[in-house]
């Protein structure tokens, strides 16, 4: 695939995009109402063979709110991939071509949701201040131990903690919102990627290329 796929091709007509609820709850809870799990979504990118949906929840809150969560279903309604014209973006031997039905449709769980706040992204935005912080906090400390031995040693028991912590959403152990946003902001403290991958990449990895 190439990145000049109309997008506009993408719509509910190929693509249907709901919440399946977890347990039954919209049968079995009396409180549950189907605006709860409302959503809006568009084709963001298709690039190579990966297509990437913006999905936006109407309401938040109201997602996974069990122990068990949520599943987002995205299910082709058609057989055949949408075919563009105007570009030849499907190889000739994939014009046609059938979806594999065990294909057709894709669930994964959902985990908790932030609403979108004024308050939450005051709360995400303290966070990356914080991380920040940490970051400048640990260079430092990374220096002073290099005069007096042992600075380090508390910090680095201070983030193997926080390392701990930081895996528990790998044992499926269910997290509110706003706990998985600190988490995102503290990775780079805890896998202690305290330099831009990209500069450094580019510093280190920066070869010359000789005639062949």
């Amino acid at each position: 695939m190439k990145t000049d796929f109309d997008l506009s091709l993408i719509d509910d007509k190929v693509l249907d995009v709901y919440v399946l609820p977890a347990l039954n709850r919209h049968l079995e809870d009396p409180t549950f109402k189907p605006s709860d799990i409302e959503l809006e979504w568009v084709a963001h990118s298709f690039v190579d063979k990966d297509l990437v949906l913006n999905v936006t929840f109407m309401n938040a809150n109201a997602i996974s709110p069990l122990e068990l969560q949520d599943r987002l279903v995205i299910e082709f309604k058609n057989q055949t991939w949408p075919y563009d014209p105007k570009n030849e973006v499907i190889y000739a031997k994939d014009i046609g071509k059938t979806i594999d039905d065990s294909y057709r449709v894709i669930s994964r769980p959902i985990q908790k949701q932030l609403e979108d706040s004024e308050a939450n992204r005051n709360f995400a935005e303290s966070s990356q201040r914080g991380t920040d912080s940490m970051k400048a906090a640990l260079v430092f400390t990374f220096l002073v131990n290099l005069i007096m031995a042992g600075a380090l040693g508390h910090m680095i028991g201070w983030i193997n903690t926080l390392q701990l912590i930081i895996h528990l959403p790998m044992l499926r152990i269910l997290v509110p919102a706003n706990v998985s946003v600190f988490f995102q902001t503290i990775i780079p403290i805890v896998t202690f990627d305290l330099i831009p991958p990209e500069w450094s990449t580019e510093y280190f990895l920066d070869f010359e290329e000789f005639p062949e």
